[in-house]
């Protein structure tokens, strides 16, 4: 596995499991849950980019 496929799953990885889209759906609105779940998304997309890289 790329250096850079390593860090977007670590990154990506605590955030978009099933128990914890559905604890946030509990606290706050589906929106908001979907505006975090896609900043997650970019951010390891860019991540994983930028360390394959520099790596």
């Amino acid at each position: 596995m790329a250096p850079g496929a390593g860090i977007a799953f670590l990154i990506t990885g605590a955030g978009t499991s099933v128990g914890a889209i559905s604890g946030m759906l509990l606290i706050a609105r589906w929106r908001i849950v979907a505006l975090v779940i896609a900043t997650l998304l970019v951010t390891a997309i860019a991540t994983g980019r930028l360390a394959g890289l520099w790596l």
